[in-house]
């Protein structure tokens, strides 16, 4: 922190792209990434997972943001709304790991295991 208490700004790290197919007609891909920077309590770096249009005029210019279960992660876009459901209707979906809570010893809150330097238990990729 400087002497203004000023902290640096978080920042958004490459993600990795893939694309997870076509739903009524519209192309999307998903977008996994790092989310780093600094609050008052500390560092952080932890995941983000972006699913949207390839292309963006296709959408319905809305996101749903769905925070990470602690017993199915981001399971709502999958098992209750349906992909199919949510993206042939042009909706985007995002989530970012965040929560060290722990249940029975597991936590799904976290998006990606892989992540180098992460500073929680990660779980789901």
């Amino acid at each position: 922190m400087s002497d203004l208490g000023i902290r640096p700004i978080p920042r958004l790290e490459e993600p990795r792209k893939r694309r997870i197919g076509a739903f009524g007609g519209i192309e999307y891909v998903q977008y996994d990434g790092i989310f780093s920077g600094r609050t008052s309590t500390g560092k952080f770096r932890v995941p983000y997972r972006i699913a949207a249009p390839v292309n963006p005029e296709k959408g319905n210019q809305t996101v749903l943001v769905e925070p990470p279960h602690f017993n199915i992660a981001l399971g709502a876009r999958v098992f209750y709304l349906g992909e199919e459901f949510l993206f042939s209707r042009g909706f985007s979906h995002a989530g970012v790991g965040w929560s060290t809570t722990s249940f029975d010893g597991r936590n799904r809150r976290n998006l990606d295991p892989t992540v180098p330097g992460g500073v929680h238990q990660w779980w789901f990729h």
